[in-house]
């Protein structure tokens, strides 16, 4: 189990709309956060082992770490996808509650960004970036301003000659 959704861990890591739009529309995400659901909720199936308990194994941990990172990086197709339609499973999970509530207020965020954008009214500049766009922005003056200190043209040398210039002038017969 924990295989499986190391794997969609890694597509949704990707970023890539064409990995997220698979995992909508075959309903991968499903079984995943079924693992969240209390055992009493969730029917048991013959041949197999009872349900794990949620919060008590390495698997429903992996479960809510994916869905946290759904919603820090604002994937908004899942995260529209786990709101609509996996919101259940995450509501009979009292462990998981605060991640719902996260999850439905990004949902907002982005459905109200949706709304300004058709009626025409610009977004702000911090709903139109993402948490992972702004660092990468501050990563990258912090760069610009490193970068700058080299690319000073001032050398502690004043003259405009260069090494080789200076040791050929030297006058090697004084040295001996």
């Amino acid at each position: 189990q924990l295989a499986a959704l190391r794997f969609v861990r890694a597509c949704v890591g990707a970023k890539d709309d064409f990995y997220n739009r698979y995992l909508v529309k075959n309903g991968s995400l499903g079984p995943a956060l079924r693992l969240l659901a209390p055992p009493d909720a969730a029917p048991a199936v013959e041949g197999r082992p009872p349900r794990l308990h949620p919060g008590d194994s390495l698997v429903t941990s992996a479960v809510a770490e994916l869905a946290e990172f759904v919603r820090a990086e604002n994937v908004k197709s899942l995260v529209a996808h786990l709101v609509e339609v996996h919101g259940d499973a995450l509501r009979r999970s009292p462990l998981h509650r605060p991640l719902l509530e996260g999850l439905e207020t990004r949902h907002a965020q982005n459905r109200d960004v949706l709304e300004r954008a058709s009626r025409g009214l610009p977004a702000t500049e911090d709903q139109r970036m993402t948490s992972a766009q702004l660092e990468r922005q501050r990563r990258i003056a912090t760069e610009d301003q490193d970068e700058a200190y080299f690319d000073d043209d001032e050398d502690d040398d004043d003259s405009g000659t260069s090494f080789n210039e200076n040791i050929s002038a030297w006058d090697v017969s004084s040295v001996t």
